[in-house]
């Protein structure tokens, strides 16, 4: 599998990949001084925003302190990976605040980078670094989401290289994120099934789940429960309250119900989730024409990809119920920004100063609710 495998209409030059890089993290930055200045808040008050003290209670029990996650078993519904780096990093002498915060800030620059690489397109490494609200709310707090997309983009460079001794780990890292990391591993798999590459597929597939399980092992052997993400989250009334799935689209069309993070749901809300999601049916329907499109079989590897990709989260994320499924639909389709922008690629700016008004606006949008959770 040669890199001509790989279609793309603007290569990226090295001064668009620093400066989309730089873009990607001063948006972060810049919406966490605004929120702290805004909030009179210090850093510490910061990180300790939002689930922040979930993930730090999380880090110190990888530590060795398990008493928050005692008090607050709500806790334990966070995948290991992300609690598991911070207090690594902790460890290794970054005060937990920095610990807990830097994953994402780091990776959010070297996420659009890998974008514009492997899709050899500086539009859609651009759209990672500027869009969307949601993705620059999330990666400005502690969260998974600029982590996951790393190692996921890391581990679609190596598989397209024919290099599944590092592509299988990264994805098994990518699990151990999120439970969204499945979607693109099975569109990596498709990807080298299309190229009949059938042993790169199982030593990819292997060598993912092994390092997975290790991470669930080494959750049991912590917590003595290798599955307690997989418990605690459906059941915790601050989520799903039992009703993690429904039918497709029920949380979303039963809008009324659901409570917004801080009252009641407003027409503007409503209309900006249904904006998301009319933009991700469209995309998924993008996806699935480009695939069909393709007559050699070669040709379908990276259409099938993207398509497997995009459509399995959003058949997931709209099969989410509670208030969850409806409030957090602009995050939840966030580990699947890629093969969203990928479908729309034709129609994403060429401009880089288009760019930059682009990011603003993402900016702007995204102040409100990251002050609200200092407020």
């Amino acid at each position: 599998m040669t890199p001509t495998t790989i279609v793309a209409d603007f290569q990226p030059r090295p001064r668009d990949l620093l400066f989309m890089s730089l873009f990607a993290v001063f948006l972060r930055l810049a919406l966490a001084l605004l929120v702290m200045h805004g909030a009179h808040a210090g850093l510490h008050a910061y990180a300790q925003s939002g689930d922040g003290p979930h993930y730090i209670a999380m880090a110190r029990a990888w530590l060795g302190d398990l008493a928050e996650v005692q008090s607050h078993p709500y806790y334990r519904r966070l995948f290991p990976g992300c609690p598991a780096l911070i207090a690594g990093l902790h460890a290794a002498g970054l005060p937990l605040d920095w610990a807990a915060l830097l994953p994402s800030w780091l990776a959010v620059g070297p996420v659009a980078v890998a974008c514009a690489l492997y899709f050899r397109d500086r539009r859609l490494g651009w759209a990672m670094a500027a869009l969307t609200p949601a993705y620059i709310l999330s990666s400005a707090f502690i969260s998974t989401e600029a982590l996951s997309l790393l190692l996921v983009l890391m581990a679609l460079w190596r598989a397209r290289r024919d290099d599944a001794l590092t592509a299988g780990p990264l994805l098994g890292l990518a699990l151990l994120t999120g439970p969204a990391a499945v979607f693109p591993l099975l569109g990596c798999l498709a990807f080298l099934a299309y190229h009949k590459n059938w042993r790169g597929a199982i030593v990819t597939a292997l060598l993912a789940g092994l390092v997975a399980a290790a991470g669930f092992l080494a959750m049991a052997w912590r917590f003595g429960d290798p599955l307690q993400s997989l418990r605690y989250y459906p059941a915790a009334p601050a989520a799903y309250a039992g009703a993690q799935f429904t039918w497709p689209f029920a949380a979303i069309l039963t809008t009324p119900q659901y409570p917004g993070v801080r009252g009641p749901v407003t027409h503007p809300q409503m209309g900006y989730v249904w904006l998301h999601v009319l933009v991700v049916l469209i995309g998924c329907l993008l996806a699935f024409v480009r695939y069909r499109s393709q007559a050699d079989r070669s040709a379908r590897a990276l259409p099938a990809l993207m398509a497997v990709w995009l459509i399995g989260n959003t058949a997931y994320t709209v099969c989410l119920g509670g208030a969850g499924g409806f409030n957090e639909f602009p995050r939840f389709i966030v580990p699947a920004l890629p093969p969203l922008f990928w479908a729309y690629r034709d129609i994403l700016p060429r401009r880089t100063w288009v760019w930059l008004l682009i990011g603003a606006l993402a900016l702007t949008l995204a102040y409100p609710p990251a002050r609200a959770r200092l407020m």
